[in-house]
Order: C-alpha cells, then structure tokens, then sequence
C-alpha cells in the first residue's frame, strides 16, 4: 500500500537515484544555466511538478536549499514557487553583497566583480593580504598583489603552489 502524503509518481516507484545521475549539478553563480538544463532533463522525462520538486531538492545547495526548506509544506510541491524561491533568494543575497560593497552603478558592479575575479585567480595568501588593505579597485588590487609579491619574493613559489589554492 503507498504511503499517504508522498506525490503519485513516488507512491507507484519513481526511481530518484536513477533520475539523479541525469541532473546538472546547482551552481549559485549561474542558476539560469542550472535550471534551463535542470528544465530540458525533466521535460524530456515528462517530469509531473511533484517529481521536479523532489529532484530539485536533491541537487539544490547551501543558499538554495535554506530557500527550499522555508517555503510551506504545500509550496514545496509546485516547481514555479520553488524556482522563484531559490532565485529571489539568490537576488536578495546578491544585493546585499552589492550594498556591502557600496555599489550604486553599474560601472561600479563591474568594478566589484573584476576585482572579485582577480582575487579569486591569486594564491590565497595574497588575495587574504589585498582584502585586509581594503583594495576598492582590480587595478589597486593587481598594485597590491605586486607589493606583496616583491616583498616576500623569497617564498613566492611556495604562494603559487597548488596546494595552497585550497
């Protein structure tokens, strides 16, 4: 006998680790990306929206999945709420880094995500030494890399090490 409370499709055996290995991985910094490709799986697989929503939550991560978890029980069952969820979650997180960063144009975003760029592509050591010096700027943030490079130039090889990457 199914299980009172569980979507038809679950109820009659629908095979969750079997339709896992067909789901793109989330990824917070490009969910348009995730969800077109997550929508193109579960279209081909005529997918019911209870079935999107038990799949989705398998793969959903960090940010996404605490979005997931607040809706209502019965909004956890229609994909559209789910989907919009996630994503004002995700918008709400993104301006909050913007207005923490001062951001009021859009020159100014560009700014902010050049130089989060370049830090991310720096040893750890050096992108930790241009956060503490509170870099507004890539090009203050490459001036910065530099100065700190020149000054410990014994030990650079030891910095750009891939195990120091994390």
């Amino acid at each position: 006998m199914a299980e009172e409370g569980f979507p038809e499709s679950v109820r009659l055996g629908f095979d969750v680790g079997a339709n896992l290995r067909l789901m793109p991985r989330f990824n917070e910094k490009d969910p348009d990306t995730f969800f077109t490709l997550f929508e193109r799986v579960a279209d081909a697989r005529n997918w019911p929206d209870a079935d999107r929503t038990l799949m989705l939550q398998c793969v959903l991560t960090a940010r996404a999945q605490e979005a997931y978890s607040a809706l209502h029980a019965s909004e956890c069952m229609n994909y559209a709420k789910v989907k919009s969820a996630v994503l004002r979650d995700l918008l709400c997180h993104f301006n909050r880094w913007c207005s923490a960063a001062s951001v009021e144009s859009f020159d100014g975003l560009c700014d902010l995500i050049v130089l989060e760029r370049f830090k991310n592509s720096i040893p750890p050591r050096i992108a930790v030494y241009v956060s503490e010096q509170k870099a507004a700027t890539a090009l203050r943030a490459a001036e910065l890399a530099d100065d700190f490079v020149l000054t410990h130039k014994s030990g650079f090889g030891e910095m750009c090490s891939t195990s120091d990457r994390g």
